[in-house]
Parts: structure tokens; sequence; C-alpha cells
């Protein structure tokens, strides 16, 4: 008699395969709260579709003005057009990811790492570096109410003149009072300026002030520091990012904000995975929606990415093929369509569910590994293993046309599989396909991994076997 067998539904590898080795790569899951054929149904993540060209990359960052998208590539400043049509604007100095604020006169500023500003007026179509005297420079901006905001590499944090990007007076500064340490990032949400420093967090508001317009929200201190300057978004009403536990030490671990209070989100198998990172100044934070899916994704730079759902509240990876990571460095959402721009060349990309690769050659490979099955001492023979998808997704020609599901197992708790096993997914039209293996032998406690490469749409909705 067929029985349930329980798929993952998250990465959450343990520090021991034996306890653990539970992971889902390019999937991603969907419950429903009414009645379904199943529980939770596993869909692949979106793939990479070419859209746009850029210059030469990598893709630093973007920007919308009034719906226009502007994109720093390289060394250099673009607009680009509804099409995908880019128009070089001028040079941005550096490498690596770049922060991007609007004020309400159309002027864009660009906040480089080492603590370098642009001002782009959109109006004047002119590009400039900031020279102005009483300009302290930052590594990160943000706005709020006319002034652009720029966080030091210390404590301290500068406002602009209202409206006027190039302009500053070496006075129109504060600092973070209640627990002041180095600043990584200043980062503005719902109304509030969160100084987000190496240990604390200080949010701040506009007071009106005549003197100086903002001040500390009631002496509020967040004590759970940003390891990362880029590694921090919004997202559900609030922020999300990668802190360190200033009281107690140790991290990385993924925060979310309630109120003022941090909430952990990741698990211990995300806090092994962003632990492998040695500079958290490379890791970048996604935040997008998508089929009713909120995702906050980080961007790891030699490791596939991480994106926490929302909606589930589970995690899961995406790793491009043969890359080692994922393809994106950036995202950023106009043209009613959401965007991210490559980390090794010029390329923007709109992530699609219906595409199947990332760029135009490399398959996006859906795997999971589910969590054991048996392993209660005894022998078990299993004759029938079976999984339950929508079938009849093959293409009329080509790769796809008769798509297979690939299965391997292991008995010893992960530590070793299986050669794979291929089995048909249906050709076109054919929906009502199972696909079954049979005959897998005896096992104490058996894991399963599935994978699917073909360029086809994949939906898991269950798995069945028949356990002896």
């Amino acid at each position: 008699m067929l029985q349930p067998i329980p798929l993952a539904v998250a990465s959450d590898a343990a520090a021991s395969p034996a306890f653990s080795s539970q992971r889902l790569r390019n999937w991603y899951v969907e419950t429903t709260p009414t009645r379904a054929k199943g529980p939770l149904a596993l869909y692949c993540t979106p793939g990479a579709k070419p859209w746009a060209n850029v210059g030469t990359g990598p893709i630093r960052g973007g920007r919308k003005i009034k719906g226009t998208l502007y994109i720093v590539s390289g060394s250099s400043l673009y607009k680009v057009s509804s099409d995908g049509t880019a128009t070089l604007i001028g040079a941005v100095s550096g490498s690596g990811p770049v922060v991007m604020s609007v004020n309400d006169a159309a002027q864009m500023a660009i906040s480089l790492s080492d603590g370098t500003g642009y001002i782009y007026d959109s109006t004047a179509n002119t590009l400039n570096q900031i020279t102005d005297e009483d300009f302290f420079g930052g590594p990160s901006v943000g706005y709020l109410n006319g002034y652009f905001i720029w966080g030091t590499a210390d404590e301290r944090f500068q406002i602009s003149s209202i409206n006027a990007g190039a302009d500053y007076d070496a006075l129109d500064f504060a600092s973070a009072e209640s627990s002041p340490d180095n600043l990584k990032r200043v980062f503005v949400d719902h109304g509030e300026v969160w100084l987000m420093g190496e240990e604390t967090i200080e949010p701040w508001y506009n007071s009106g002030a005549a003197d100086f317009p903002f001040a500390p929200v009631n002496q509020t201190v967040i004590p759970k520091g940003l390891m990362g300057r880029y590694a921090v978004g919004s997202l559900d009403s609030t922020v999300f990012w990668v802190g360190i536990d200033a009281e107690a030490g140790g991290g990385p671990i993924v925060y979310r904000a309630n109120g003022y209070v941090p909430e952990r989100i990741s698990t211990h198998a995300i806090e092994r995975i962003l632990a492998t990172v040695t500079d958290f100044d490379q890791v970048v934070a996604v935040t997008y929606v998508q089929d009713g899916h909120s995702f906050f994704g980080l961007i790891l730079p030699s490791a596939p990415a991480v994106f926490y759902d929302v909606a589930t509240g589970l995690w899961h990876e995406r790793e491009s093929y043969g890359l080692g990571r994922w393809i994106g460095a950036c995202h950023f959402y106009a043209y009613e369509k959401q965007l991210i721009g490559s980390y090794r060349d010029g390329k923007i990309f709109e992530l699609d569910q219906s595409t199947f690769t990332d760029d135009t050659d490399l398959p996006v490979i859906s795997e999971l590994v589910s969590i054991p099955t048996g392993d209660d001492g005894s022998y078990h023979s299993m004759p029938l293993f079976q999984i339950d998808i929508e079938g009849g997704s093959g293409l009329v020609t080509g790769q796809g046309s008769d798509p297979q599901m690939m299965l391997s197992f292991s008995d010893d708790r992960g530590f070793t599989w299986s050669n794979e096993l291929w089995r048909s997914m249906g050709k076109m039209g054919n929906y009502g396909l199972r696909v079954m293996w049979r005959r897998l032998g005896q096992f104490r406690s058996r894991v399963f991994k599935i994978r699917i490469s073909d360029p086809v749409k994949r939906v898991v909705i269950q798995a069945y076997a028949d356990i002896q």
C-alpha cells in the first residue's frame, strides 16, 4: 500500500548529514489554506531571461527617477529606456556595489564604498562628483524629507541642503548617541533613518528642529549590528538585515524587525552558509514580490544565494549552473519587471517564471534532498516509489520534448548516493503520467534526491512509496 513520503520544504541541512541533509536548490514552496491534492507544492524558482545589455559590467546597482531606470555598469552610469536601450551618461569611479537614492528634485545620489559621492541631476542631465569642501563623504546614502543623508565611516551622518544634493554645511551632521560605533549603513525606511552600526542600530526621525532636523527615537537602541553594508533590505513593511549580537557576540544571523524588536528568522543551516563568507561587504540583499510571494534574498560572492519567503517562513537556495553562485548581483523593479543585474558582465535579466535558464546557456537545475524515510532500526524493502507532478509539460521539439526527472538515494543518511535513475515527466499533453521507479531494494533509512534540468515547467506535489 502506498504511503506519503515527506519531501524537503526548505534548505535545512544540519552540521551532520546523519541528522538532516534536507535541501531545496532552485525550488520554493507554496502552501494553500484550503483543501488541495497535498499540503504544499514545490515550484521552480524563476530563470534569468535576457532583457538588456548595459555597458561592460558588472552591474553595480540601479534606481528609478520618475519611472526611468538608471544603471551603474562597470565605471559608467547609464539611462535605460523601457525597451532596454542604454544611453551613456558619464563616469562613476570605483568597483563593487553602489548605494543609490533619489530626492524630490529628481536628483540621484550615488555612494561608493570608499566614501566618494556623485550627484546626477536628471533635469540638467549632469553627473558630477561631490566636491563641496564641507562634504564629509560617506559609503552609504539615503533620502528623507528633502535631505540626502550620508553615513560616514565613523559614527557620524551628514545631511545635504534641502533638495540640493551637491550642497553641504560642515555643521549639518550628528552622531549616534546611545551607543556610538562605526556606521555600516544609513538606511531609510517608513519615515525613519536607521543608523546601522557594527554593533548597534539607532532609529532617528525628522523632529522639525531648526538647527538640525533629525533626532533619536526615544533613545531606542537595537543591540544587533549590521555585518555588511549592503546586507539590509525593506520588505513586508519592515527591515531585514544580517546582523551580529552585540551583547553575546556571534553571527551572522538574519533578523527581521518587529517594531524595534529584532526577530531571528535564519536557521542554523542558513547561518552555517553565511559563516563561509569572508567579506560581508560583498553580500548584497535583494527584496522583491512575485506571484504573491515576498522574497528577501542574500546574494553571496562564492556560494549559492539564500532566499527567505515571507509567506511560508522557509528558506531556499538559488544557484546558476557552473558558476558556484547565483548570476544576479543586484535587483531593481522597473517597467513592471523584476530585474537583476549580472555580476559577470553588463547584462540585465528579467526574473521570469516561464524561463528555465539563467542567461541563455545556463540550465536552472532544480534539486531537492528529502528528509529520511524509515530510520526505525528495521530493514525495509521498496517495490515502488512515485512522484506526483504536474505532467505533460514537454516541449514540441528539442531538449525538453521528453523531459526527465532524475532520482538518486542514500542509504547511509546522505553521505553517499546511488547512481541516478531517469524517468520521463511526460511529453506534451501527457497530463496523467505518474513518475515511478520500481524495485529500489532494501534499506534501514533512506534519503531521496530529485533533480530536473530540462527547460520545462516543474511542479512537484507529493511523493509516495510502497514500503514493506
